[in-house]
């Protein structure tokens, strides 16, 4: 989609990756620094601005953390990926992030409210 100019032509356009982004955080800097070359648009502007990521089933703090260091925690959303993963192994996840103080004191309140209802379903 990137290297095909949807981005360039559809600069509100919204997309959701799944499982902690499907590691596209972990190469965000190499991938932007090769393939942003000679583009209007940057890679790494394109996944601050029109990308979501979800959990999806993906309940370690480490990729969490990377995630955390190239995302807005208001665009990471709570996923469970059932049925790989069960509500409750998202809830468990969702209360070790919170002790681990990764996530600022009022977003964590949001985000682990929201996340924490999510999981309840």
């Amino acid at each position: 989609m990137y290297l095909g100019g949807v981005f360039e032509r559809f600069l509100a356009l919204q997309v959701v990756l799944g499982h902690m982004g499907e590691l596209v955080p972990y190469y965000l800097w190499r991938a932007d620094r090769y393939l942003s070359v000679n583009r209007t648009v940057q890679l790494c502007d394109v996944f601050k601005r029109n990308l979501h990521v979800t959990t999806s089933g993906i309940f370690s703090l480490e990729p969490m953390a990377t995630l955390l260091k190239v995302t807005d925690t208001i665009r990471v959303l709570y996923s469970v990926d059932w049925p790989f993963a069960k509500n409750e192994d998202g809830k468990a996840f969702m209360e070790t992030l919170r002790q681990s103080g990764m996530v600022p004191g009022g977003v964590q309140g949001h985000c682990v409210q929201e996340f924490a209802a999510a999981a309840q379903t």
